[in-house]
């Protein structure tokens, strides 16, 4: 049997998301960390209480999502690994960032600035 692994896209944040990964996996809160610090601002504040309206901005939206993503994979010991990864937009980046196929903050600076431009 093949195993895959599906990430969402935008319009998949909600109010909360990515808290839980926080407080229980240290290698999520590590990812989290990292990604405020790339970021310039605490996309963690925005996703763990942040309004709909707060989330829908295209600035958070964008590397919210990916950080969810990449943090769930992360935090996915013991799982089988993916003969195949896909999702939204290029959620499979998730995985591959996530897993440790790329050297942490290449994806949330990619995809933070993918958010920024758009906004500019």
């Amino acid at each position: 049997m093949k195993t895959a692994y599906v990430f969402p896209g935008q319009g998949a944040q909600f109010s909360g998301m990515g808290k839980d990964l926080y407080q229980n996996s240290a290698r999520a809160r590590e990812l989290m960390d990292k990604a405020n610090e790339i970021l310039g601002f605490r996309i963690t504040d925005i996703m763990f209480e942040g309004s709909d309206e707060d989330l829908r901005a295209t600035k958070v939206t964008q590397p919210a999502v990916f950080l969810h993503s990449v943090c769930a994979a992360a935090a996915a010991e013991g799982l089988p690994a993916a003969d195949m990864v896909g999702g939204a937009a290029r959620r499979g980046d998730s995985w591959r960032v996530g897993g440790g196929g790329r050297a942490v903050g290449v994806g949330e600076v990619r995809v933070g600035g993918r958010g920024r431009g758009v906004v500019e």
